[in-house]
């Protein structure tokens, strides 16, 4: 009698209505990145990208944010411009994002997302990455 092996599967299947879309923050030096934060108020601030017909930004904390339970990780977020929800004041935002944190030692992508997409009215959006060491 032959084995019977089993696979655990890491193939997720959906359908969305909303095309994809991203934004790329190329860091070239990490230090660097820590030196312009910290003479701004610990974080990093993108400038603003189009998604889903709203306009974002990235915000990092390279040390981690300390009022959000990050210290000695990156926090990433990103916040919705206010002035793209004027257009529709009392539409909800829905937001499926994944962060991907690339190390250049390992060749490798850090990847995290939340399982269920993101619903807000308010204007901020947020997602932590746990588990970065910023040393």
């Amino acid at each position: 009698m032959g084995s019977v092996s089993a696979e655990i599967s890491t193939t997720a299947k959906k359908w969305r209505d909303h095309p994809p879309s991203s934004y790329s923050l190329k860091v070239d030096n990490f230090k660097q990145l820590e030196k312009f934060a910290s003479s701004s108020d610990d974080k990093y601030q993108s400038r603003l990208f189009s998604s889903g017909g709203y306009n974002w930004k990235l915000i990092v904390y390279p040390k981690g944010n300390k009022t959000d339970n990050g210290k000695g990780f990156i926090s990433m977020y990103v916040e919705i411009d206010s002035k793209s929800l004027i257009s529709a004041p009392q539409r909800e935002v829905f937001a499926e994002l994944i962060f991907f944190v690339y190390n250049k030692k390992e060749n490798k992508y850090f990847t995290v997302q939340d399982v269920e997409a993101l619903q807000e009215n308010s204007d901020l959006l947020r997602e932590k990455i746990v588990g970065m060491s910023s040393e």
